[in-house]
């Protein structure tokens, strides 16, 4: 697993023009958003959980990973 997360500083892209440029890494995309944002991970013992929350503080998304004993 893993995240990558672009949503802070540069100035934004399209994101459907991106999608379709690189097709074959668009149905890896599990979320997306075209706003400036930050990517907040807890971790713990048992798991991992991120949310990304936009600038304006709005949750735009949220995940967890269950960490294999």
């Amino acid at each position: 697993t893993y995240i990558v997360s672009g949503g802070g500083g540069a100035s934004l892209h399209d994101l459907n023009v991106s999608a379709a440029e690189r097709a074959e890494e668009a149905s890896f995309r599990q979320a997306f958003a075209e706003q400036y944002h930050a990517t907040v991970l807890e971790v713990t013992p048992t798991e991992i959980r991120g949310q990304a929350i936009s600038n304006d503080g709005e949750l735009l998304d949220s995940f967890s990973v269950a960490i294999p004993p």
